[in-house]
């Protein structure tokens, strides 16, 4: 018998946040400081204490031909080639599902994880 997987968003409560704590104008502030606003922002919302902090990323490896998903937690890391003819959009997305997949069978160990990534559209 051929079961159909459950898709990861309905194994619990998911909520989104697109915005920083605050405006930041990226052309009048250097990249660290922007680094540093964004990692007090996770850290407020989802403190390392309480929190699993797995962040997702995407990538191109080839210009409009290949792109790359990755993930990585504290503990281990994983990569996937996302396929021939793929964006960096597809490659994040690939990232965030991967991460949620993982994150499923370990429900348990991991009752409160931020999927954390820098695009809007994952």
């Amino acid at each position: 018998m051929i079961t159909v997987p459950l898709c990861p968003l309905d194994y619990g409560d998911v909520c989104v946040y697109l915005e920083l704590d605050e405006k930041i104008d990226k052309s009048e502030n250097p990249p660290a400081q922007i680094r540093d606003i964004a990692y007090e922002a996770i850290d407020r919302r989802y403190p390392s204490n309480l929190w699993t902090h797995t962040y997702a990323d995407g990538s191109m490896i080839e210009q409009g031909t290949r792109a790359g998903a990755g993930i990585y937690r504290n503990h281990f890391a994983f990569y996937k080639a996302v396929g021939k003819d793929t964006t960096s959009f597809d490659s994040v997305v690939e990232a965030v599902f991967i991460a949620l997949n993982q994150l499923s069978t370990q429900k348990r160990n991991f009752p409160q994880t931020a999927i954390i990534s820098d695009r809007k559209a994952a």
